[in-house]
């Protein structure tokens, strides 16, 4: 997930960031500037790659007509950036786009810019896309020959959208994992029209506007911006890069409108076919969550889900009816197709668009591209409102990952505004789960397990072992027991909850180890068996000494465990762990060990909660050390005393 997302944030520097000429000038002036001094690797010692000149002109004409042009110059320095700069990479819709390609050169000599041979180039269907025959967005690929150290890419593209809007809208990054040394950004509009915009983590962004010739001209730029700081199981760095958000747009309906205009047609008129299926799907249906659960598993289940985020393929969502047709459809077709399902069997349901990064959002610039997916949320007369993913990720009904706590742009049939989803997107995501042992004289042991899973956790396990035939189920158990007890004979699993969608899922496990102790003479070393976080493998965060970016500590979850060690009849305990307990504002982690004497059991509660997404800088050396020592053998070991042959028992005592 952080690979792709520090990717996308290259891509624009790729592509969204290849730009030049004002609107009110031809674009043939950019031509006639010289080339830009190229850099030198005593100048930036820790870069890959220098991107020397980048311009970006969006021209909207009075026809309606969009116009951006893309233009830049990387230098690369080291061997890595010749793979990441060797393709480039732009999305366009054919069926109101056109997309020029005019020019795309390596100079072999950098310094007498000798230039190769042509780019090949060619149009595809994005990556993830099963169907070969979706054609709403391609990706044009253009592939520059020889790159290597040393050498100059300029690489220029055209992309015009037809007049099918009431505005435009855009977020340019004025900063990459690669340093940038020029970057402009001019936005031409006719006279008369507004431009709304607002910059985030920015503050260095320069602006000019001017008028000329009847038309304005908005101008943004940077110089001698450093590279963004990149780190593993960082937050996206769309969120800590600066980026700018423009739109010419009147207010958030016109910016909706191609997807609110379609949605509530389709709500109110079906279509044949859809209204045909939604009878046959909810009959029989006793309640109205019944009929709400069958027709949402329809559309997420049973139609293919085409992996485009909004709004790249653009806001107008198929008609119900094509949709179905179809068996396919992305984000937007299918929350169109379950919106109009659910109102031809009675229910209404309300679109909303979201970031799932939970970025800041300027609410004063009605920008669309703010957002990456939409959810519906559904009113029920039986209890709180439900928040539904027509994309179907987790195939749970009731359960939203991108809805929880989170901010976004409610389109209703006759009003558009901004609101929060609060806590009832779904249950809370918890691990509570229940390990007993049961410890024999010889060193061996009976351990089971039984794991209450909600929200997230469910969702997991669903995807894990929902649909597995038997004999891949006992390989997926086997190897969940191999994590927290190795060496370890099976001795059954099964899991209940994984077809009801809108509960929690149970698994059982058994599992009989023979050397669970350590013994020396009658006195024996337990190390107390523990079941890993189901959310994140700690060592995996808190694998770097120290950071310089905040840690993604992805979605709040809290994880339980009351675990019960049977001791052998008579056996007294010398030895048991001090209470380990932290909270922080991100996190809280508690172990406790007490004994029963009368019962001969020792009972260890644990719990490890993150209580937000993000971990600032300067907590995460002190949360390291914590977790070390959390997680350190030493931190689980008990000791006790075997009784001797033919003795009485003695007392347990610490």
């Amino acid at each position: 997930m952080k690979t792709r997302r520090r990717r996308w944030i290259s891509g624009w520097v790729l592509a969204a960031a290849l730009v030049a000429v004002p609107a009110a000038t031809p674009a043939a002036a950019e031509e006639t500037e010289p080339f830009p001094q190229l850099a030198s690797a005593r100048d930036f010692p820790d870069a890959d790659a220098v991107v020397l000149r980048a311009r970006k002109t969006v021209a909207w004409h009075p026809d309606g007509r969009l116009t951006e042009d893309f233009h830049t110059f990387v230098h690369i320095l080291q061997a890595p950036a010749a793979e990441k700069y060797r393709v480039y990479r732009m999305f366009w819709r054919p069926a109101d786009q056109q997309l020029r390609l005019l020019k795309a050169v390596t100079y072999e000599n950098a310094s007498e810019f000798v230039p190769a041979d042509a780019a090949a180039t060619g149009d595809r269907v994005p990556d993830g896309i099963a169907d070969p025959a979706y054609n709403q967005v391609l990706e044009r690929v253009v592939t520059l020959p020889d790159v290597a150290p040393g050498r100059l890419l300029e690489v220029r593209m055209e992309r015009t959208t037809a007049a099918a809007s009431r505005g435009f809208s855009g977020v340019e990054f004025f900063q990459a994992d690669d340093p940038l040394r020029d970057k402009r950004l001019h936005i031409g509009l006719p006279e008369g029209a507004a431009l709304k915009y607002r910059a985030f983590n920015g503050d260095f962004i320069q602006s000019l506007r001017h008028s000329e010739r009847g038309r304005v001209l908005h101008s943004f730029f940077v110089r001698d911006v450093p590279a963004a700081a990149t780190e593993p199981f960082a937050p996206p760095l769309a969120g800590s890069a600066a980026r700018l958000v423009y739109s010419s747009y009147a207010g958030w309906r016109e910016a909706a409108a191609p997807f609110a205009d379609a949605y509530w047609r389709a709500v109110a008129t079906p279509g044949p076919a859809t209204a045909a299926r939604t009878a046959a799907l909810v009959a029989g249906a006793a309640t109205p969550r019944e009929r709400a659960q069958r027709l949402f598993h329809f559309v997420t289940r049973e139609l293919a889900l085409v992996p485009v985020t909004v709004p790249m393929a653009g806001l107008r969502p198929a008609e119900p009816d094509a949709a179905l047709a179809a068996g396919a459809g992305d984000v937007k077709d299918k929350a169109a197709l379950l919106g109009a399902m659910l109102a031809a069997a009675g229910l209404e349901a309300v679109p909303v668009f979201l970031n799932r990064d939970r970025l800041p959002l300027a609410e004063d610039v009605p920008a669309m591209e703010q957002f990456d997916t939409l959810v519906l949320r559904l009113e029920l007369p039986d209890g709180a409102p439900v928040y539904l993913d027509p994309a179907g990720g987790t195939d749970t009904f009731g359960w939203c990952a991108a809805a929880a706590d989170n901010h976004g742009l409610f389109v209703g049939r006759d009003r558009t505004a901004f609101a929060d989803t609060g806590a009832a997107a779904g249950p809370a995501n918890a691990a509570d789960n229940r390990m007993t042992i049961r410890l024999d004289a010889d060193g061996g042991a009976a351990i089971e397990v039984v794991a209450a899973l909600n929200g997230l956790f469910a969702a997991r396990a669903r995807e894990l072992l929902g649909r597995l035939p038997p004999a891949e189920r006992e390989a997926a158990f086997r190897e969940l027991a191999s994590r927290w007890a190795a060496g370890a004979v099976p001795r059954g699993g099964d899991a209940t909850g994984l077809e009801a969608s809108d509960r929690g899922v149970e698994l059982r496990q058994a599992v009989a180890r023979g050397d669970l102790t350590v013994r020396q003479g009658d006195v024996v070393v337990l190390d107390t068996p523990s079941l890993p976080l189901p959310f994140a493998e700690v060592s995996f965060w808190l694998g770097e000494p120290e950071r310089r970016t905040p840690l993604d500590l992805g979605e709040p979850a809290v994880s339980r465990t009351v675990t019960e060690i049977q001791l052998p009849p008579g056996s007294e305990v010398l030895h048991l762990p001090a209470e380990t307990a932290r909270t922080t504002p991100a996190w809280s982690a508690r172990r406790t060990f007490r004994l029963d004497a009368a019962r001969g059991v020792i009972r260890v509660e644990e719990e490890v909660a993150v209580t937000r997404r993000t971990l600032p800088p300067a907590d995460y050396t002190e949360t390291r050390r914590f977790f070390e020592a959390f997680t350190a053998r030493a931190a689980g070991l008990i000791l006790y005393r075997l009784p001797a042959a033919g003795a009485p028992a003695p007392r347990s005592g610490r």
